[in-house]
């Protein structure tokens, strides 16, 4: 029955949370735990592992087309557990589907499989008897929960039986791991009641030294950031800056593309508050960076709605939900930083042009982009007056998706689509910006959290280049270019976008480091495969 049940991807991979329907009456309720007929289908691999001298071999299935829930069960079993019970890291070969029956806790997955792309990643969601929800473990990834004030109980359906030499515990504060615990327990190393054997469990390193080079490992970076609309070029490089981050894409705009930082969905435009509180609590990050947004001008001039929801109540929402949950947890609202990308689109572009825009300058957005974002910034720095708020424009560098300026420009080269007609239609004279390599925002975005840097930057390249003599740079010997005016397009742009960086260089002194196009081009070195694989 479609509709019965919602799956939600976590950041490990291969992990569900699953939203369950309760039928309710005057009688009590009833509610189906499990149903192999409308669990909706996965296109995630099957995996199967074999252990021999304990030493695994992993095989993956990708002809398979199974279930989303294991749809074999073995063995089902229950955990009865006061309030206050750490239970776990806790890994078996076959998957595991959990509910929550009465009470509620905390339940954590942890991906041990050192052939995964999310390979020391966890994830965590609230699961109670009141928010019926379940928990898909995949089948050798760590399982671990916290129950509450009220206790819980907790049913298995197992894939397969409970087998002591196959069944590994790893210990649950492992600082390879990083994983949060606080705000679950008051006083956690006080009152939380965690088994001798839990407490005394080995490490990472020393369960997995039989199945893999351990000294290949390393720390999840102690900040755990959450990164709204990973999948993009700036999302990207931030996720590789951030070992162990969590990334999220749009369940539509990029719903083919799902890369190992980013098997999470979110949607700035539809999200709810509760699902806000939601992504919140399972990420349980210490920053928050939003560079997910609806950049199509002219799409936004048509639907300026959309560009609201998208580049300001979205991202508003998720920021007033973070205070939240800073607020219930001993994450204080200054360690939960947060961060929002703006745009030159915010000036009106009518400046000199031997003069760029600084952080004083009166803003004056002439469309509905502009305005978005704009009014994104105001209602974030409400929301968090110590938020940082960095507005860049003409960003490139490696894009997973191909979009970028460059990437475009390449791709119509090699095409050998006739550039004159390009460069009417896209390369006017008399735009202006400062093109910023991404590579270097993502690292300065870093180095400006780690100095606690907060309020509005320009943070953007030190050149300014019109369109035409930026494109000329990578693709030589364009013709001559046109005016915006003669363009006749649809949406008003600014025409001098230049943004002066003055600012962040003398907060950053001489760490601060954008190169110029020569350098990133030189650094980039972009493949055919890279450009030409455009993904919509």
């Amino acid at each position: 029955m479609p509709g019965t049940f919602r799956r939600i991807p976590l950041s490990v991979k291969g992990a569900y949370a699953i939203d369950c329907v309760r039928h309710e009456d005057n009688r009590g309720f009833f509610q189906e735990i499990f149903h192999c007929d409308k669990y909706p289908n996965s296109a995630t691999t099957t995996t199967t592992t074999t252990t021999t001298n304990d030493k695994e071999t992993t095989k993956e299935d990708a002809n398979a087309n199974n279930y989303i829930c294991p749809s074999n069960f073995q063995q089902v079993s229950q955990s009865h557990n006061v309030p206050f019970v750490f239970r776990g890291i806790h890994r078996s070969l076959y998957a595991k589907l959990v509910t929550c029956i009465s009470g509620s806790c905390m339940d954590y997955v942890v991906d041990l499989r050192p052939e995964s792309p999310t390979f020391l990643q966890w994830c965590c969601i609230p699961i109670s008897a009141k928010n019926q929800r379940q928990v898909l473990v995949p089948e050798r990834c760590g399982h671990a929960f916290v129950s509450l004030d009220e206790g819980a109980l907790i049913l298995y359906l197992q894939e397969g039986t409970f087998n002591p030499p196959h069944e590994w515990d790893f210990y649950w504060k492992d600082e390879l791991l990083q994983i949060k615990w606080d705000g679950l327990v008051p006083d956690l190393d006080k009152n939380v009641i965690v088994s001798a054997k839990d407490q005394k469990a080995p490490s990472v390193r020393e369960r997995l030294e039989s199945v893999m080079d351990v000294s290949t490992l390393t720390q999840n970076h102690k900040q755990r950031v959450l990164v709204i609309g990973a999948s993009g070029q700036l999302g990207t490089a931030l996720c590789k800056l951030y070992k162990g981050s969590v990334g999220t894409r749009s369940s539509t705009a990029s719903a083919s593309y799902a890369a190992p930082h980013c098997y999470m969905e979110y949607n700035l435009e539809t999200a709810s508050d509760e699902d806000a509180q939601l992504l919140l609590e399972m990420v349980r990050p210490t920053i928050l960076i939003i560079c997910g947004a609806f950049t199509w001008v002219d799409g936004c001039e048509r639907n300026p709605d959309k560009a609201m929801n998208v580049n300001c109540h979205g991202p508003a929402r998720l920021v007033k939900a973070a205070q939240q949950f800073a607020s219930k947890t001993s994450t204080s609202s200054r360690n939960m930083q947060i961060v929002f990308y703006s745009t030159d689109y915010v000036f009106d572009g009518t400046k000199d042009f031997s003069l760029k825009y600084t952080e004083e300058d009166a803003v004056s957005p002439m469309n509905a982009y502009g305005r978005s974002k704009l009014q994104g910034e105001q209602a974030i720095l409400k929301e968090s007056p110590s938020a940082l708020i960095l507005r860049t424009s003409v960003v490139y560098g490696p894009d997973p998706n191909a979009k970028n300026f460059v990437c475009q420009m390449l791709r119509h080269q090699k095409q050998q689509q006739g550039m004159d007609t390009v460069t009417k239609k896209t390369l006017p004279v008399d735009q202006t910006g400062c093109p910023t390599y991404v590579v270097d925002l993502a690292a300065m975005t870093k180095l400006l959290l780690e100095k606690e840097a907060s309020g509005v930057f320009n943070l953007v390249g030190s050149e300014a280049y019109g369109r035409f003599d930026f494109a000329e740079k990578f693709v030589p010997g364009l013709s001559v270019g046109i005016t915006t005016a003669e363009m006749n397009l649809p949406t008003p742009r600014p025409l001098n976008g230049s943004l002066d960086n003055t600012k962040v260089k003398e907060f950053l002194g001489d760490q601060f480091q954008i190169r110029g196009i020569q350098e990133a081009l030189k650094d980039w070195s972009p493949k055919e495969e890279e450009f030409m694989n455009m993904r919509q």
